[in-house]
Order: C-alpha cells, then sequence, then structure tokens
C-alpha cells in the first residue's frame, strides 16, 4: 500500500481530491484520511510557525468538549459531510482522522480532531458513528450494540432550537417534559443520501429547560431512547474507574483512567462546570501526571497505574464549589477483576 500508483493498493486523503476521478483498473483505492485537514487548512503546507493558510476556528473540525454544544456540532456536521462525499467514491475502505485527541511534536496543545478526546471521552461525533451502524448488526458475544438514538444537544438556556438526533431506528419521536413534538423519520439530502443511517432533525418551538428524550422505533416499536437533562447547580463528584469492562488477570498491573463528574443533586453532569479538582491515590495505585486537575466539560481526569500486586485501590477526588467541599470515592477490587 502506498501514495504511489505503483504499489498493489493506492492510498489517498480526500483533501488531495480526486477520491471521485481515481481510476485504475481493478486497483483497489483506499481513503486513507478525511474529516480534518480539508476543514483545517486551505493548503498542503500551512506555516506551523505563523498558522498562516489555517481557515477559521469556526470551520474546522478540531473541537474539545469544552468548545460546547456549538463546536461539536461544528466536527460533527463536517465528519457528516466528508463521510457522505467519501462513501460516493470508488474506495474499498475509509478512515476518519483521528478516533482519538493526541499529542504532537511541534505544538505544546494537543490536535482536537478526535471522534473521543485524549482520555477516550466520547464527543457527539462518537455517537454520529456509531449511530452508523445497522441496528440488526451481530458483533459477537461482547456486542453492545442494537438500536442507538443519541440528541446531539446539551440543552441549556443557550442551546439550539434546531436539535439533530442521530439514530439507526426508523422513526423518532421527540418529548420535551413529556410533551409530545413530533415523529420523525431520517431524510435524505445531498450531504446525506450516502449514509447508512441520516440523522434526524427537529426544529423545537422553544426553550424550556428540563428533560428531552428522544425514543427509537423500529417497525412501530419503541426499542430505545436517550434523555439529556438541563444540570442544576453542582453538588457532588461522582468517580469512575474507566477500564472500559477490560481487565487484566489478578496479580497484572494496568494503567487506566479516573473521570471526577462533577454533577447536579440528581446525578446530571454539570456540563459546563470547570472546577479544579484534586486527587489523592490510597492503597495500591498511583497518580501519573498531576494531582489538581481543572474540569473539563463537567469532568476531570487522571491517569492511574494499578499495582501488579495490588488487591484493592482507591481514590479520592474533592472540590470546593460555592464554598463547600464535595468529595467522591472510587474503588476498584481487583481480587473480583
Amino acid at each position: 500500500c502506498g501514495w504511489l500508483d505503483r504499489f498493489d493498493v493506492f492510498i489517498h486523503s480526500r483533501q488531495h481530491g480526486r477520491i471521485h476521478t481515481w481510476r485504475n483498473g481493478g486497483k483497489a483505492l483506499v481513503v486513507a484520511e478525511y474529516g480534518d485537514w480539508e476543514f483545517y487548512a486551505a493548503n498542503e503546507g500551512f506555516d506551523q510557525v505563523t498558522g498562516a493558510g489555517v481557515l477559521p476556528r469556526e470551520q474546522n473540525s478540531r473541537k474539545r468538549r469544552a468548545d460546547g454544544e456549538l463546536g461539536l456540532r461544528r466536527q460533527t456536521e463536517n465528519f457528516r459531510i466528508a463521510l457522505n462525499d467519501t462513501l460516493a467514491c470508488p474506495a474499498v475502505l475509509d478512515g476518519q482522522w483521528a478516533m482519538f485527541d493526541y499529542a504532537r511534536g511541534y505544538d505544546p496543545v494537543r490536535a482536537a480532531c478526535g471522534v473521543s478526546d485524549l482520555f477516550r471521552l466520547p464527543k457527539f461525533a462518537w455517537h454520529f458513528y456509531r449511530s452508523q451502524r445497522d441496528a440488526t448488526e451481530d458483533g459477537g458475544a461482547a456486542w453492545t450494540g442494537g438500536a442507538v438514538v443519541f440528541i446531539a444537544s446539551h440543552w441549556l438556556p443557550g442551546s439550539a432550537l434546531t436539535v439533530p438526533v442521530f439514530t439507526n431506528c426508523e422513526e423518532i419521536e421527540l418529548r420535551l417534559n413529556g410533551a409530545a413534538l413530533g415523529r420523525r423519520r431520517p431524510a435524505s439530502t445531498d450531504d446525506s443520501r450516502h449514509l447508512p443511517h441520516p440523522p434526524v432533525e427537529f426544529v423545537l418551538p422553544r426553550y424550556e429547560a428540563g428533560v428531552l428524550e428522544a425514543t427509537g422505533f423500529i417497525d412501530g416499536r419503541a426499542l430505545t431512547f436517550h434523555r439529556v437533562v438541563t444540570p442544576g447547580a453542582p453538588a457532588g463528584l461522582q468517580l469512575e474507574f474507566a477500564d472500559q469492562k477490560v481487565r487484566p488477570r489478578v496479580g497484572e498491573p494496568d494503567v487506566i483512567c479516573v473521570h471526577a463528574r462533577v454533577v447536579d443533586h440528581a446525578g446530571v453532569l454539570c456540563v459546563e462546570n470547570t472546577a479544579p479538582v484534586s486527587f489523592a491515590a490510597v492503597g495500591d495505585v498511583e497518580l501519573l501526571g498531576e494531582s489538581h486537575v481543572t474540569a473539563e466539560a463537567g469532568i476531570a481526569t487522571v491517569v492511574v497505574r494499578i499495582q501488579a500486586a495490588g488487591a484493592q485501590a482507591r481514590i479520592v477526588a474533592c472540590t470546593g464549589l460555592a464554598g463547600i467541599s464535595h468529595e467522591g470515592t472510587g474503588e476498584i477490587d481487583r481480587r473480583t477483576a
């Protein structure tokens, strides 16, 4: 495989063009990357010192979770447009750039073009890609797929009233605080006609704090739902050992992320919160990196190493919210891992 046409498989990128006009008999074409550069730089070699040649920030796909609803939607929209275009070309395979945010050598700021962030926390785009898999797909014993519904909104006072819903269902019903706002099916447009499952879009009449709920229907049956709840005032922390249910055998070490979520009294994530959070390790575990972390979009994350011989590990996190100290504790029992 290579970028030159003398290899068995020709690897190409969407930003270089020609993905629709490329022809070379039966040789396979692979679109090796799409979704980032064509929305980031106006040319192939922008000035990395001055930034000359970089497109306006509101256009590009490099968005962090802290960029909020507007930024995360912009990123997802770029990916959707690019994927739809890529699926219309003769390529046998395509690769999205990139799955995770990542550090880079020439710039101290991490590249934020990932579908998930550096700590594997999903952005809106993750749910969009998940919705492109069929509800009937069978991925084996560990597959957790099926019907998907995701409301691409934080449902805050400044939220857009045009609300996209990512889904692989046939029909979506949207409700606001229990009141029905209608049912809609995916609609094919110029920017979505090649997608397996185009998003469903609702235009709401007004903003009203509370619960926005989408239910997905297939063959007339309600199969899944997703709720977005307007958060109240920060009231505490919830901790999670993010092992993704993939655990080493007893006696083996591990390195994982621990997330501290700033939540209200009902446990709803305070997605705009940027409180400083302090972490401490107890037992057979150590923090890797800083112990004081500022929350991004309501979540502060540290990386920890659990010792090979460790039986139990506990992480304590605390923050001062509105002058009150809040503490959360997360614990993992390696004897039962």
